[in-house]
């Protein structure tokens, strides 16, 4: 198999623009692709496609309970190596059924290239995955938090609120101060009507009738009959007589009394309703009543003012904690945007580049030698040959390194002397550390010696 380099194998710490990507060397890659390989989930989920029976029919149990065993052992017959100096990894199975060791090898490569397709692609997919769901965890959080903060104080956009709440404002303050405008004219008119009220009398005359006075007409008779009297007293006296003068007295007297009584006194008089006076009072009621209406007006105005004007200042008490949940939203979406473009991107740039995900293209397919060849007879005489050399060779170092004389030639070599006789002690038993073998050998330089002496 021949391993391509790819995206895959450069990380980007940051944009894919600033130019900070870190690639992964040679050994690096291949060591990666070699463990995805030697993986035990790989082997176990081939094993389970084919079945074990199929690769070892020597397992007679379930495939479920001999699956971990047959793994290991079909790790061991699978053999991994990768082609020094050179992106090419060898792969090699060994099998007694040849088509089976095919088979398995094939359903090796496709299982390898469907996980590593799908460790990689866990990478982008779940990577990104995970950082949307956790900024979308924290943007529905700042949402909510913003949605409270709303609710709690009545906030459904603050800028257009704050706005028309000062528009409000500023109406008010105008309404209010031509009220207050209207109020002072009105004011002005009702003192000028209440001055005139009091000048003009609330009754007037509207019919009278007159007749002689009863006083007058007694005095006129009075004054005739004191006139007659006088003619009378003239005509007999002298007008220096007493009687003459105080007739003429009484005469003076109830002259100056008619002087003094109207001629004529009324007998019927009507009078009603001054028009006048009517007319301006009920235009000062009209007056006072709206009046009265403005300055209800006035003070209402002057209470949504007032409330207004509190709105406005809570407001703009609020706006910093308002505009900080909001950017925190605003910042928490613009991630969540970029976050979903860059998986997007990079979700399209996998579509796109198929040569990606075929990085690992296959050099030669599976194949078998044309005769199969058994090295166990090899490896038996090897170890045969082994085993007789390291007992020879345990055997001349346990004589090297004892002690004791246990033939005349350990003697000679020892002290450099030339042994004459060598006498065993045929009733003496033999010593604990002399074997068999040793009572050979010992036997064989006694023999060996008799034979050199008579020579």
């Amino acid at each position: 198999m021949l391993v391509l380099y790819s995206n895959d194998y450069v990380f980007h710490p940051g944009a894919r623009d600033t130019g900070n990507d870190i690639a992964l060397d040679r050994n690096e890659i291949m060591q990666g692709e070699l463990e995805i390989l030697n993986s035990q989930s790989l082997i176990e989920h081939t094993l389970e496609k084919l079945g074990v029976r199929v690769v070892y029919p020597s397992f007679r149990g379930k495939d479920r309970k001999e699956l971990p065993f047959a793994a290991q052992r079909l790790l061991r017959d699978f053999s991994i190596a990768a082609v020094p100096q050179a992106n090419v990894i060898e792969l090699k199975l060994r099998n007694n059924d040849r088509q089976v060791a095919l088979d398995t090898l094939s359903a090796i490569i496709d299982e390898y290239l469907a996980d590593r397709a799908e460790i990689f692609q866990r990478h982008v997919t779940f990577g990104s995955e995970k950082a949307r769901q956790d900024i979308t965890n924290e943007l529905k959080a700042a949402e909510d938090n913003l949605v409270a903060f709303q609710e709690a104080h009545q906030i459904s956009d603050l800028k257009e609120q704050t706005v028309l709440l000062l528009h409000r404002i500023s109406e008010i303050a105008d309404e209010k101060e031509g009220v207050a405008g209207e109020i002072g004219n009105l004011k002005a008119q009702s003192a000028t009507l209440v001055q005139a009220l009091q000048d003009l009398p609330a009754q007037s005359l509207i019919y009278q009738e007159t007749d002689i006075s009863q006083e007058h007409k007694m005095l006129t008779d009075r004054l005739t009959q004191l006139q007659i009297q006088q003619a009378d007293l003239k005509g007999r006296y002298q007008n220096d007589y007493a009687l003459v003068r105080n007739v003429q007295r009484q005469i003076n007297m109830v002259q100056g009394s008619l002087h003094r009584t109207p001629a004529r006194e009324t007998v019927v008089q009507r009078t009603g309703i001054n028009t006048v006076y009517n007319e301006l009072f009920q235009q000062n009621l009209l007056l006072t009543s709206r009046l009265r209406g403005l300055q209800a007006k006035l003070d209402g105005l002057s209470d949504e003012l007032n409330g207004l004007q509190g709105r406005s200042d809570e407001l703009v008490s609020l706006s910093g904690q308002y505009h900080a949940l909001q950017r925190t939203r605003d910042v928490l979406e613009q991630s969540y945007r970029v976050i979903a473009q860059n998986a997007e991107e990079t979700r399209l740039a996998a579509e796109l580049n198929p040569e990606n995900d075929a990085n690992i293209r296959i050099i030669q397919s599976p194949a078998s030698p044309a005769g199969g060849r058994s090295l166990r007879f090899v490896i038996l005489v090897l170890g045969l040959i082994v085993g007789f050399g390291s007992a020879v060779i345990m055997l001349a170092a346990r004589l090297l390194t004892q002690q004791v004389f246990l033939t005349p030639f350990d003697v000679e070599r020892r002290t450099g002397m030339p042994v004459i006789a060598s006498v065993m002690d045929a009733g003496a038993p033999a010593p604990t550390w002399i074997s068999p073998h040793t009572d050979a050998l010992v036997k064989q330089w006694a023999g060996w010696l008799l034979v050199r002496l008579r020579k």
